[in-house]
């Protein structure tokens, strides 16, 4: 996982597109990862049960700046989504959001999880192509 999201991070960058690639399901998986991070930081999981998932993290906000960029939309609107999203997650993360509402978050993740892959998968079937996703 320490690799993780960099090969496609490197195809979109020097194909200076994101084409082929979903945006919908980089900014759900980025959620996601967020919301398994807070989830094992407040339920005290020890960190080497999800020590990818910080890392995964950060490559899916690098993803979405890359992508933002190379497309010509990464605006202040991008950045301040971004800075919302890892807010929110340390906000979870050391508890000033209810617990429960972690809990809620991370027991939904299961429908993120087709929210993720839903649209990157009939975006390749649609257009019969990967773009630029990585394998």
């Amino acid at each position: 996982s320490l690799i993780g999201k960099l090969p496609q991070v490197h195809a979109i960058w020097c194909a200076g597109s994101a084409t082929g690639v979903s945006i919908m399901s980089i900014w759900t998986e980025m959620i996601s990862m967020g919301i398994q991070f807070a989830y094992n930081v407040v339920r005290s999981t020890p960190l080497t049960t999800y020590a990818e998932v910080p890392i995964l993290f950060g490559q899916m906000i690098l993803l979405a700046v890359v992508a933002a960029w190379v497309d010509g939309y990464l605006t202040v609107r991008i950045w301040i989504i971004l800075l919302l999203v890892v807010v929110l997650t340390l906000c979870m993360a050391i508890g000033l959001i209810p617990t429960t509402v972690t809990l809620g978050f991370y027991a939904l993740n299961a429908l993120l999880g087709f929210l993720i892959v839903g649209p990157q998968v009939l975006m390749n079937w649609r257009t019969r192509s990967t773009g630029q996703l990585s394998l």
